[in-house]
C-alpha cells in the first residue's frame, strides 16, 4: 500500500511538473517570435481624395463654375502589412491600400517611405505594395498554411486603431486558430471571396488589417484581413487569409507578371446526403458538376455533366469553394489530374487549365432542345409526371408523398438527364433501360440536380 500511495505522490509530482515547464517554452516562443517578427510588419496609412458636391454645386455650378465647383475631402485610413523581399515589397489587404491616391509606410523604427502599390488581387483581398529602402530590410519567413491545426497557438501583428504611429513597433496578441477553412458571405464584403479563411481568437482590431498572422515558429501562416464584431472592436472572431493562397501575388509582383487564374469551365453544385446516398459515399464530399461549356477544358478532357468531382490536382475536393480555389490556383497551360465518379465507377482524367476570362459562355444563352413529341403523352416517373413541352421534357405534376416530391422536384421543373442520360422528349424517357429506373436515380433539371430515392 506503500508503495502504490508513493507511486502516486510520484506521478502526481512528475504530471504538475510537466504542467509547470510546459509553460517556459511557451512563454519564451512568444517573446522569441515578437522579437523576429516586430520588424517586418510596417503600418501604412492611404489618404483617399473624394469629391462632394453639393446641392449648390448642382443649382449653379454652370452659371459660376469657379465659385460653385465641386470640393474635395481626404479621408485617412489605417491598416498594416508585412515585409516579404528585402527590396521593398510588402503584402497586405487590397482594402487598405486600394483606392489611396497616396500610401504612406511606417517602418517599426520610425522612418517614412511613400509607396506604390504592384500586384492586387481584389476578389482575394489581397495587394503587394512597394517602397525604396534607404536601409535593410527583414522580410518576414513564410509558412505553409495548409498544414495549420486547429488549437495551435499563433500571434496576430499589426497596428490596431493606429497606435504604431506613436509607437512605431506594432502590437501583438496571442491566441489560437479556432477554426479552418472558414467562408465569409461575399454579399456583405462587396464581392470579395473570401473563403478557406483560418478563424482565430488572438485579438485583432480596426487598423490590424494586412497584417501577419504568425505560428509559434516566427513564420507568416495568414493575413489578417476581417473580424465579426456587435461593438466594432475584438471578440474573439478573427480571420485571416492562409499565406498559400497569397503566394500567387506575391511571385506576380515579385517577377513582374500579370496575375492569371485557372480555368476548366465547369459550373458544380455541393453534394447534399441524397447526392452521397446515390454515389455511395462514406460522407458528402466533391461537386456534382451541373453544366460544362462546349469546348472548355472540361469538356475536352470529356468531363461530362453528372460526373461527380472528387479530386483535382491530387487534392480532395470537398465542396465548390474547394474546387473553385484549386483550379484558380493552378498556372494555365498546365495538365492536371482530376479524378471523377460516373455514376458507381472512378475515372481519372486529364485537364489542361485554361485561362480565366477566355471562353467564358453565358450558360443561360445555351441552345434549348426542342421536343418533337410523339404518341405518349405522358409518364409517371417516381411521382414526376412528366410530358413533352416545347422547352423539353416537363413536370407537369408532382404526386403529393412521392419520393419525387421528397426529393425537391418541382411542378414546371424541365429536365435534362435521367441517370446521366440526356432527355429532350417523351420517347427518351421511354426509352431509358428498365432497370435504371428502378431503386434511387439522378435526375438533372434547369435548377440543378436532384437525387430521388425508392
Amino acid at each position: 500500500m506503500r508503495g502504490l500511495k508513493l507511486a502516486v505522490a510520484i506521478g502526481v509530482a512528475v504530471l504538475f511538473a510537466g504542467w509547470g515547464f510546459a509553460q517556459i517554452p511557451l512563454e519564451t516562443a512568444t517573446i522569441k517570435v515578437a522579437e523576429e517578427i516586430k520588424d517586418s510588419v510596417v503600418a501604412i496609412s492611404s489618404l483617399q481624395v473624394i469629391r462632394v458636391y453639393s446641392d449648390a454645386d448642382s443649382m449653379f455650378y454652370d452659371l459660376f463654375p469657379e465659385l460653385f465647383g465641386p470640393s474635395t475631402m481626404e479621408r485617412v485610413g489605417i491598416g498594416s502589412g508585412v515585409i516579404i523581399d528585402k527590396d521593398g515589397y510588402i503584402l497586405t489587404n487590397e482594402h487598405v491600400v486600394g483606392p489611396a491616391q497616396d500610401i504612406l509606410v511606417t517602418l517599426s523604427n520610425g522612418n517614412e517611405y511613400h509607396a506604390k502599390v504592384v500586384a492586387v488581387d481584389y476578389k482575394a483581398d489581397l495587394a503587394v505594395i512597394k517602397i525604396e529602402p534607404r536601409e535593410e530590410l527583414k522580410p518576414a519567413r513564410l509558412g505553409d498554411s495548409d498544414k495549420v491545426k486547429i488549437g495551435e497557438w499563433v500571434m496576430a501583428v499589426g497596428n490596431p486603431f493606429g497606435v504604431a504611429f506613436h509607437s512605431a513597433e506594432p502590437t501583438l496578441t496571442v491566441g489560437i486558430v479556432s477554426a479552418v477553412h472558414r467562408s465569409l458571405p461575399s454579399g456583405m464584403w462587396r464581392g470579395r471571396n473570401y473563403v478557406n479563411l483560418i478563424q482565430t481568437d488572438a485579438a485583432i482590431n480596426p487598423g490590424n488589417s494586412g497584417g501577419p498572422l504568425v505560428d509559434m515558429g516566427g513564420k507568416v501562416i495568414g493575413i489578417n484581413v476581417a473580424i465579426v464584431t456587435p461593438s466594432g472592436g475584438s471578440v474573439g472572431l478573427g480571420f485571416a487569409i492562409p499565406i498559400n493562397a497569397a503566394r500567387r501575388v506575391i511571385e506576380s509582383a515579385l517577377q513582374g507578371k500579370p496575375l492569371t487564374y485557372g480555368w476548366i469551365g465547369v459550373a458544380g453544385q455541393d453534394v447534399t446526403p441524397r447526392i452521397q446516398r446515390y454515389f455511395g459515399l462514406d460522407r458528402p464530399r466533391g461537386v456534382l458538376v451541373v453544366s460544362v461549356v462546349p469546348g472548355g477544358p472540361a469538356d475536352e478532357a470529356g468531363i461530362e455533366e453528372g460526373d461527380l468531382i472528387l479530386r483535382f490536382n491530387d487534392k480532395d475536393v470537398r465542396d465548390v469553394q474547394d474546387l473553385v480555389r484549386f483550379v484558380s490556383e493552378v498556372s494555365p497551360g498546365t495538365v492536371v489530374p482530376v479524378e471523377i465518379m460516373r455514376g458507381r465507377r472512378k475515372i481519372t482524367l486529364e485537364v489542361k487549365v485554361g485561362k480565366r476570362g477566355e471562353g467564358f459562355v453565358d450558360l443561360r444563352q445555351a441552345k434549348v432542345h426542342k421536343a418533337e413529341g410523339g404518341e405518349i403523352s405522358s409518364l409517371n416517373v417516381k411521382g414526376m409526371v412528366l410530358v413533352d413541352s416545347p422547352q423539353g421534357v416537363m413536370v407537369k405534376e408532382v404526386e403529393p408523398g412521392s419520393p419525387a416530391e421528397r426529393s425537391g422536384i418541382k411542378k414546371g421543373d424541365i429536365v435534362l438527364r435521367i441517370n446521366q442520360r440526356r432527355v429532350e422528349s417523351l420517347s427518351d424517357v421511354a426509352g431509358l433501360p428498365e432497370e435504371e429506373l428502378k431503386g434511387n436515380i439522378l435526375v438533372r433539371t434547369r435548377r440543378g440536380f436532384f437525387v430521388i430515392l425508392d
